[in-house]
């Protein structure tokens, strides 16, 4: 591990609240020695909020 890395435990946790339905997204990647965590909040209960959170934490990793 180079002098400057960090090394991380991590755990997810994820509450749906008074929803009906999660809409929020935890993502992880992994390269070589590199992480990238994703967190996307859903919309409120908005319609679409899942759809929305999915995407956004799917781009983030892709580019990753």
């Amino acid at each position: 591990m180079p002098a400057n890395a960090v090394s991380l435990d991590i755990a997810s946790l994820c509450e749906i609240g008074m929803r009906a339905s999660n809409q929020d997204r935890i993502g992880l990647a992994s390269h070589d020695e590199m992480s990238c965590f994703v967190v996307a909040d859903g919309a409120g209960g908005h319609q679409g909020g899942e759809v929305a959170s999915r995407i956004v934490v799917d781009a983030v990793l892709a580019k990753f």
